[in-house]
């Protein structure tokens, strides 16, 4: 639903939510790819306007665009009733409210907009005479006088009203439980509201919440509530609403090859003996996804260790294993705007935790440099921009930087210089969660960010 708030001749509207029935769409899984069918029918006041509207927008916003989800690709087979929809498929209903017939219609829908889901009774305990019978519904057909009368509710928050450019209603104006897809793949059905003035967007929006989307907190979300906003994209958000109790899983083994790194002394203490000292070290990593929760674990390891300038012996060097956790975010959570048909990333924030932490030993002092590399003791947060299943970014990595390395004296200023190839994903496997263990670690694994605030009970 889309909220509007409401002065002078601006009327700010609400999208509303889902009602369950009993028909079904379908989220079919094979391998990484995931198709999300289903089928919607026009029902009521249809014109020609809507029906072109409707199919523009299952093409356009749904089914030409592709969605990363995790490692995952997902896509919609969005189909409307009359253009050689599946058969298998039962139904969504998307119902058409006439409110352009007229003049005053068009003027009252500016006004009230779809006034059904006001709580009438609340009006006709403080006014009269009573409106119940003929506003509550939409069956008789769009009524001015309800609509016009609708901005009673705009001084009575309490009452629970909202006032509608198009909606999905929930059983009892109650959110269910689950009503994305559920752990086999169906998505039940329900069944919308718009009216005949519905903007692509307020298609676009009313179809998310029959797929399973709910509201976001994304200012440039199509799920905001508020039709302010001008962003019609999807986000990684929405798919995870939809797709979540399907406990779609991954696991990724990732390795840095090669990063190399030099100490290099620019000025010394006259006398003494510093060393310039340089290497290689890669390492290997696993990581697994629960939610939008990550761990793992990895190792680095060091190769060609050398040590010039002071006649010390061969350096020697320890390898580091690390755990591995963090969380998945997408563009939105991070700040940064995308078009999800152009850019259709998201991110794996990870925090590596050494025990113990990888170490050198040159000329008899403990330099412990791929330590040094990290802004926190022993453990480094690296973010990746994940581009596709097995197409990633570093979008923080390591940078020349300047530094007093510790086993050097106090006046020696000595310049770190990274330099690393990409980090490669070698492996990616896809997997189903099957251990629903419904424990407060599991509610917050697949819990948003948004209704994790909201706690786990």
């Amino acid at each position: 639903m889309v909220r509007f708030p409401s002065f002078c001749a601006i009327l700010i509207l609400l999208l509303s939510t889902p009602i369950f029935s009993w028909a079904q769409g379908q989220v079919r899984v094979e391998g990484t790819d995931v198709t999300v069918s289903a089928v919607f029918r026009l029902d009521g006041d249809v014109t020609p306007t809507v029906r072109d509207a409707v199919r523009r927008v299952l093409k356009t916003r749904y089914n030409d665009v592709p969605f990363l989800y995790k490692c995952y690709t997902v896509r919609f087979d969005l189909q409307l009733t009359g253009d050689g929809a599946r058969e298998d498929l039962e139904a969504f209903s998307l119902d058409v409210v006439d409110v352009s017939s007229t003049q005053e219609k068009r003027d009252a829908f500016a006004v009230g907009g779809l006034y059904d889901l006001n709580d009438w009774r609340a009006y006709d305990a403080q006014n009269s005479p009573p409106k119940f019978e003929q506003c509550d519904s939409l069956d008789g057909g769009y009524n001015t006088e309800c609509a016009q009368l609708s901005t009673w509710f705009e001084g009575h928050a309490e009452t629970g009203q909202i006032t509608a450019l198009g909606y999905v209603e929930p059983p009892n104006r109650h959110w269910p439980a689950n009503w994305g897809a559920d752990y086999d793949g169906t998505i039940a059905r329900k069944d919308g509201v718009i009216s005949t003035e519905a903007t692509d967007r307020v298609i676009a929006h009313e179809i998310g919440h029959m797929l399973g989307f709910k509201h976001t907190t994304s200012a440039y979300d199509l799920m905001h509530d508020s039709s302010e906003d001008t962003s019609d994209s999807l986000i990684f958000a929405n798919i995870f609403q939809m797709l979540r109790e399907m406990r779609l899983e991954c696991r990724w083994k990732m390795q840095l090859p090669k990063a190399a790194f030099e100490l290099k002394p620019l000025i010394k203490c006259y006398a003494d003996c510093v060393n310039v000292t340089s290497g290689e070290w890669r390492y290997e990593m696993n990581v697994k996804s629960r939610g939008l929760s990550l761990s793992g674990e990895g190792q680095l390891a060091y190769a060609d260790l050398r040590a010039e300038g002071c006649g010390c012996a061969t350096p020697q060097s320890s390898p580091g294993v690390f755990g591995v956790s963090g969380e998945i975010l997408d563009s939105l959570d991070r700040g940064q705007l995308f078009d999800p048909s152009v850019d259709l990333g998201y991110y794996l924030v990870l925090k590596m935790d050494y025990a113990p932490v990888p170490g050198e030993l040159v000329c008899g002092q403990p330099m412990t440099i791929a330590k040094g590399l990290f802004p926190v003791a022993g453990a480094k947060t690296m973010t990746l921009r994940m581009k596709g299943p097995d197409n990633v970014t570093i979008t923080d990595p390591p940078q020349l930087f300047y530094d007093k390395a510790p086993a050097f004296p106090p006046c020696a200023v000595v310049r770190h210089f990274v330099s690393s190839e990409p980090l490669e994903i070698i492996l990616v496997e896809p997997f189903q969660d099957h251990a629903l263990e419904n424990s407060q670690d599991d509610c917050l694994a697949y819990t948003s960010p948004a209704e994790s605030e909201r706690g786990c009970n």
